[in-house]
């Protein structure tokens, strides 16, 4: 328990997750650690069945025994974001499950103390938080009958995609430009890819949602072993646990909200707290730019809406 834990409201209790009323099947990426795991932890239930794509194995099985003692069915495929190839290869394992996906959310990501390149070229924060998700969730659309949620921040506030160098190949990379520009390209993507599911006539609603200030393993991140220790005492003492992070995914993603709601905490500087609606930027909105974030994302991963 952190130091201010006592002084921020208490996250706010489970709201009716009855699979009938919220949604059988969920598909949660990221849920082998922090808010995706809170949020797989909540979700579980009799009657719910959840499909876990993660890069280790080991600990989605661990997981995953955790989940079937509270009587949820449970899927486990591999799925590295940092290689498109496993991508597709999580794609075809998931369909071969042959089963509908009420609600899909896509919550892992990666961050970099510096500029990384993946396999397929890729500055790997973009890579992870935006281009792989937007290749995953378009080769399984399909398949989502209610709700694709994804993992926001409010730095995508601060954020530019640059269209002409994503990568960073003639320009200076730092976290917060490489973060700022994947949460953008992230919010951007949700409203653009609403506008194509309603022009498709599917039915199923997008939102956003960040965990304000949780400690996560996203603090560990700098490359530099004394820094991330500092932060990660700092984040320990004064973040709010993950459980709180991922209350607003979860309130995202069971279905109380329209589409393109935009939510996070709504306490002190939207870091703590109950969670709440948000404004996202003007510019996350636009349609003009949001077709060009999402043409990036067709150009860069290959891949596009199946319908």
């Amino acid at each position: 328990m952190s130091l201010l834990s006592k002084f921020r409201p208490a996250p706010s209790p489970p709201m009716d997750l009855d699979p009938e009323k919220t949604g059988r099947t969920w598909l949660i990426t990221g849920a082998t650690n922090g808010i995706g795991r809170e949020l797989a932890r909540m979700v579980a239930a009799p009657g719910r069945r959840m499909i876990l794509p993660a890069r280790s194995l080991e600990r989605a099985e661990e997981l995953a025994s955790e989940l079937r003692e509270s009587g949820a069915e449970v899927d486990i495929v591999k799925l590295n974001l940092a290689h498109l190839s496993s991508v597709h290869e999580a794609a075809a394992a998931v369909r071969a499950l042959g089963t509908d996906i009420d609600v899909m959310v896509n919550n892992a990501g990666a961050v970099t103390g510096r500029r990384v390149l993946t396999d397929d070229g890729f500055e790997r924060i973009l890579a992870t938080n935006f281009l792989a998700p937007f290749a995953f969730t378009n080769l399984l659309a399909d398949l989502v009958t209610g709700r694709i949620v994804i993992t926001g921040s409010h730095s995508h506030k601060k954020g530019h995609v640059d269209i002409g160098d994503p990568h960073f190949e003639h320009r200076k990379w730092s976290f917060p430009v490489a973060y700022s520009q994947s949460k953008l390209a992230d919010q951007m993507w949700a409203t653009a890819l609403q506008k194509r599911l309603d022009d498709a006539g599917r039915g199923v609603s997008v939102l956003t949602a960040h965990p304000g200030w949780a400690h996560t393993n996203i603090q560990n991140a700098s490359g530099v072993p004394p820094v991330d220790t500092a932060l990660d005492f700092v984040s320990a003492q004064f973040a709010g646990t993950s459980r709180e992070g991922a209350m607003p995914l979860l309130e995202a993603s069971a279905g109380y909200y329209p589409a393109l709601t935009y939510l996070g905490p709504d306490g002190w500087l939207d870091m703590w707290g109950a969670p709440g609606v948000h404004e996202a930027s003007a510019l996350s909105l636009s349609e003009k730019a949001t077709d060009r974030v999402w043409e990036l994302g067709v150009r860069e991963t290959g891949t596009d809406l199946p319908f």
